[in-house]
This record gives structure tokens, C-alpha cells and sequence, in this order.
């Protein structure tokens, strides 16, 4: 028997989507699903669900370094565009929480940041080399990695390795993505 053979035939998608704003849609929902109780004040509604002056309040009240803004930035985005596309109270609400908790670590970093940065140019400490408590000596490696290495692997590639002082150790945690939340660096300063 020869084979049968058929014909490929494209389907055209309409994107019901296009050109709407995930992060508008998403803001516009929960207004929806959470304005029934909600009060003048704009704080959270009778029945403890957040408002969406509540939801908007998260990017006002985000007081942190741009490193971690940006995660709490991609994490509403992906919130909206979930919502977007599968909608659901339930997913509204934990998403809210889940970037309402994230924004209070953002504020909690900023604050630990702050401290450090003050208690390094108190110290006079600013220009010298980022050292931890064991002895480890900050580098970047070649691939642009911060990494703790003992004097002595320093001292035997010193070509591989670039110290950083406090200063630079403090940008990066400020304005390296990579090095978002990465709060333990700042008890090296």
C-alpha cells in the first residue's frame, strides 16, 4: 500500500493580548476583584483584601538599591502577565503578598547598605581592599565573578584576579542584578 500523504496547511493565531499592558491588566484586576470593600483611606478592605491603592503603594513605598528594585520590578511584571493569562483572585492575592514581601526586603537590604556604607567611611575604609573576617581577599575573576580567595592563590595569580576595594564591593551590590539581595557581601565592608 504507498503511503498517504497530506498537506501542511498554516493556522493563523490571533494574539488576543496584543497590545495590551500585562502590568495595566493586571493592576485593573485586582482593582476589580478587591475595590468591593475598599476604603477612602486606600488601605486594605473590610473583608482583608488588599486594595488597589494597596497595590500601588508597593512601587511608592520601594526605598532600595536598583539591583534589587529590578527583581521586585520583574516579579510584578511576571505577576501581571500571569494574570493576564489566567487570571483568578486567589493568584491576584498570593502574587500581591509574594511582591509585598519582596518589596520589604528590598527596603531591608537598602537599610543595611546604608549602614555599611556609613560605618566604612567612618572608618576611613572606603579606598582599601575588601578583605572578610577570615583573611579572604575580594577579587573578580576573568569572567567578571566576585569571588573570596586566600592572599596566597592571590599572590599566585594575580593576572586572573582584579581586588576590590570597599568601594567597589558596595557599587556592585548597589548596581549589579547578579548581586541582588546579596546582603552577606555588605559584612565584608
Amino acid at each position: 500500500m504507498p503511503p498517504v500523504f497530506t498537506t501542511f496547511t498554516p493556522v493563523t493565531v490571533t494574539n488576543p493580548y496584543a497590545g495590551v499592558d500585562p502590568m495595566l491588566t493586571w493592576l485593573q484586576q485586582t482593582a476589580a476583584v478587591t475595590n468591593g470593600g475598599a476604603s477612602a483611606s486606600g488601605k486594605s478592605s473590610a473583608d482583608g483584601m488588599p486594595t488597589m491603592k494597596d497595590t500601588m503603594a508597593l512601587l511608592k513605598d520601594m526605598e532600595g538599591l536598583s539591583s534589587d528594585a529590578s527583581v521586585v520590578y520583574s516579579s510584578l511584571q511576571e505577576s501581571a502577565a500571569e494574570a493576564a493569562l489566567f487570571g483568578g483572585t486567589e493568584d491576584l492575592i498570593s502574587s500581591y503578598y509574594r511582591n509585598l514581601n519582596l518589596v520589604n526586603k528590598v527596603n531591608a537590604s537598602k537599610k543595611a547598605y546604608d549602614e555599611a556604607y556609613k560605618i566604612v567611611k567612618e572608618n576611613g575604609g572606603i579606598s582599601e581592599a575588601a578583605i572578610t573576617s577570615s583573611g579572604e581577599v575580594i577579587v573578580k575573576d576573568s569572567n567578571n565573578n566576585i569571588r573570596a580567595i586566600s592572599p596566597t592563590e592571590y599572590f599566585k595569580n594575580k593576572d586572573k584576579y582584579k581586588i576590590q576595594t570597599n568601594s567597589n564591593l558596595l557599587y556592585s551590590r548597589a548596581h549589579d542584578s547578579n548581586m541582588a539581595f546579596q546582603d552577606s557581601l555588605l559584612e565584608v565592608v
